[in-house]
């Protein structure tokens, strides 16, 4: 399809000024794709999902849109769906790991699932985890593509100071959430007394950690930073050591989509010890770019933070993480949505 004739729309409950990993994803692919691309967001869409129908429907009707870029499978992957049986607009569906695991436990959810994921025209997730999980749940779904985020915060962000940082620190960035793992490098301070380690970051976490540097004796080496804006946390990426998130999956499927806090702490030279579990291993090459370790292993990560802690084996990973992490870019996860959007099939 020729490039002036495509013109998608994104449907996304989640989209800036709204802040979060999903939020940035889309808006950074959306600004990089080299077409226009309009944005339907949740200021515009009706607030029930059965009222969006007949508003989609007179917009794909009234704009002429060729694609519907979906970003939550559920609702709006079901008003695709529709829309697609009445107008035979195609649409591609957004997952981010969550999204499709969650809803799983739910007969009726399931059913919907499935048929939103069989007659996609084209299925787009963050990685490999996410991608093998959508094909073991649904195997005849549309053909799926792992679109990779890239660095929100890089060396081009203005740089904004942190005051009463200690000199030197390990560092995690997130949402204080238990599958994060920060509980488990919490508790491995009792094996660096000289360690110091900041959290950038809040979240419903936050009062466990604390009962837990307590008990580790580390109360005045774990550090908690909220509210900070992308130029501060460019400023803690520039001056950790090195990144840590052992993420772990929970009993209820809860897991960790990618990581790309990973790759932002790569762009400015750093290196990173992740979890296997979900799709850190996607932003993580071990051995190569960082470490993975057993999110649920104390002894692993132990390890791994002594190794991290060696400057020189530290120095041999930090630049293929930096060389890696900077082909990672918008541009190039634009230029593959644009492939899916421009291919007739």
């Amino acid at each position: 399809m020729d490039g002036h004739q495509t013109k998608p729309v994104l449907i996304t409950l989640e989209y800036p000024p709204q802040v979060g990993g999903v939020a940035n994803y889309y808006h950074s692919l959306i600004r990089a794709l080299p077409l226009d691309c309009a944005v339907l967001d949740s200021t515009q869409l009706p607030r029930q999902w059965w009222r969006m129908i007949p508003w989609l429907y007179r917009q794909v009707k009234q704009q002429h849109y060729t694609h519907i870029l979906v970003g939550q499978v559920l609702p709006l992957g079901t008003v695709a769906l529709v829309i697609h049986w009445l107008l035979g607009t195609p649409y591609i569906v957004f997952t981010h790991g969550m999204d499709m695991l969650v809803p799983q436990r739910y007969p009726r959810k399931r059913w919907l699932l499935r048929r939103i994921l069989r007659q996609a025209y084209r299925v787009v997730t963050v990685s490999s985890f996410t991608a093998q999980a959508i094909k073991t749940f649904e195997p005849k779904t549309a053909p799926v593509t792992v679109i990779h985020p890239a660095a929100a915060i890089t060396p081009m962000t203005t740089i904004q100071s942190v005051a009463g940082l200690p000199e030197q620190f390990i560092l995690s960035v997130g949402r204080l959430v238990e599958r994060k793992g920060f509980d488990q490098v919490v508790k491995s301070l009792s094996q660096f007394p000289e360690l110091q380690y900041v959290l950038a970051g809040d979240g419903v976490d936050q009062a466990r950690l604390q009962q837990i540097a307590q008990q580790a004796g580390a109360t005045d080496r774990v550090h908690f930073y909220q509210h900070l804006s992308d130029q501060q946390i460019a400023y803690l990426y520039q001056h950790c050591l090195f990144l840590v998130m052992p993420s772990r999956q929970l009993a209820d499927g809860d897991v960790e989509g990618f990581g790309i806090v990973v790759l932002e702490a790569n762009r400015f030279g750093k290196v990173a010890i992740g979890g296997q579990a979900g799709g850190m291993s996607d932003a993580i090459q071990h051995e190569h770019t960082g470490l993975l370790v057993d999110g649920t292993s104390s002894k692993e990560l132990v390890d791994a933070i002594k190794k991290m802690l060696n400057v020189d084996y530290r120095a041999n990973l930090e630049q293929q993480a930096k060389q890696y992490s900077e082909s990672q870019t918008w541009e190039y996860a634009a230029r593959q949505l644009l492939a899916i959007v421009d291919d007739n099939g």
